[in-house]
C-alpha cells in the first residue's frame, strides 16, 4: 500500500511541497486501550493524535507492532504542524521496529525535503523504491526533490514512471507542465497544464501555472483571463497578481497592471525576482 501524501510541485511558490491528500493514518492497532486507539489512528486533530499515539507508545503492554503504527501515525502529525526533527524521529523508531516498510522511507523522505535536506530525502525515496518498485509516491516526491535541485532530466524520467504506473492526477499532470516549462518546452507544457486544470479546474494552483505558461508564450489574452480565474478561487495570491500585472501592462492596461504587480509585492517584496528567474519581466 502506498501513502496518498505527496510534494506537491509549486512552480514560483515560496513552499516547496504541500499535501494533495491528507496522509492516511494507520489503522491496524491491536492494543486494548480504546480511547488512545481511537485518537492515535482518527483523531480530528494533531494534538489528538499525538496525545493518543503518546499514550499507546507509553503503554508498556503494546506490542511493537503497535508501536510501530503509533510512532508512524504521530510522525504524520508532527510533520503537519512542521516539528520536522520529531516527525524524523517518529520515522526512525517506526523503521526500528519494522524496517521493510517502504512507505514508511517514503515520508520520512518528504519530511527530510521539507527540512531542505533534499539528499536525505532523495535516499529515503530510493529506499522504498528499492523496497517495493510500485511505490508510485516515492516516485512522484523522487521527481519533484530532483526538480527542485535543478535535475530535470532526472525528474522528468520519474514523472514519466508515475504516469506509466497509472498515477495520472492533476498534480502529476501540472508537474510534468513545470518540468517542462524549465526545459524550455512550451507547447508540451502547455498542453499538460490544461491536462491538470481540466482534471481541477477549480483548483487556483493549476490555474496559476497555466496562466504562467500562457505568460512565456507571450499569449497575454489567455494569460489574464487565467490569471483573472485563479484570483477569484483565491484573490490574494501574489503569484497570480504579478502575472496578471504583466499581462496587462503588456496589453496597454499599464495603470491596472501597475496596481496588480505593487499589490503582489505588498505581500511579497521578492515576487518580481521570482519571475525574473523564470526570464519573465514587466
Amino acid at each position: 500500500m502506498f501513502r496518498q501524501w505527496k510534494l506537491q510541485a509549486c512552480l514560483l511558490s515560496v513552499a516547496l511541497a504541500s499535501a494533495t491528500v491528507p496522509a492516511g493514518a494507520k489503522t491496524s492497532l491491536q492494543s486494548d486501550t480504546t480511547e488512545l486507539r481511537a485518537w492515535c489512528t482518527e483523531g480530528a486533530t494533531s494534538q489528538l493524535v499525538i496525545r493518543g499515539c503518546s499514550g499507546l507508545i507509553a503503554d508498556s503492554t503494546a506490542s511493537d507492532a503497535d508501536l510501530s503504527v503509533a510512532h508512524y501515525n504521530r510522525a504524520i502529525q508532527f510533520r503537519k504542524i512542521a516539528q520536522y526533527d520529531r516527525a524524523i524521529e517518529d520515522y526512525d523508531r517506526a523503521l526500528a521496529l519494522q524496517p521493510d516498510d517502504a512507505g514508511t522511507y517514503d515520508n520520512r523522505g518528504i519530511a527530510y525535503v521539507l527540512m531542505g535536506d533534499y539528499e536525505r530525502g532523495l535516499q529515503d525515496f530510493d529506499k522504498a523504491i528499492e523496497l517495493q518498485p510500485r511505490e508510485v509516491s516515492a516516485y512522484f516526491n523522487r521527481a519533484l526533490t530532483h526538480e527542485r535541485m535543478g535535475h530535470l532530466e532526472k525528474a522528468f524520467a520519474d514523472i514519466q514512471h508515475v504516469l506509466k504506473l497509472g498515477l495520472k492526477s492533476g498534480a502529476v499532470y501540472r508537474a510534468r507542465c513545470s518540468i517542462r516549462l524549465k526545459t524550455g518546452h512550451l507547447d508540451e507544457a502547455l498542453a499538460d497544464c490544461q491536462e491538470a486544470v481540466r482534471r481541477q479546474p477549480r483548483n487556483p494552483e493549476f490555474l496559476d501555472t497555466l496562466a504562467f505558461v500562457h505568460l512565456r508564450r507571450k499569449s497575454d489574452v489567455q494569460a489574464r483571463a487565467t490569471y483573472d480565474t485563479a484570483l477569484a478561487l483565491a484573490p490574494w495570491q501574489p503569484v497570480a497578481l504579478y502575472g496578471r500585472g504583466i499581462a496587462k501592462r503588456r496589453m496597454g492596461d499599464i495603470a491596472s497592471g501597475d496596481t496588480d504587480m505593487a499589490t503582489a509585492k505588498a505581500i511579497e517584496p521578492d515576487v518580481a525576482q521570482r519571475f525574473a528567474g523564470y526570464g519573465v519581466r514587466p
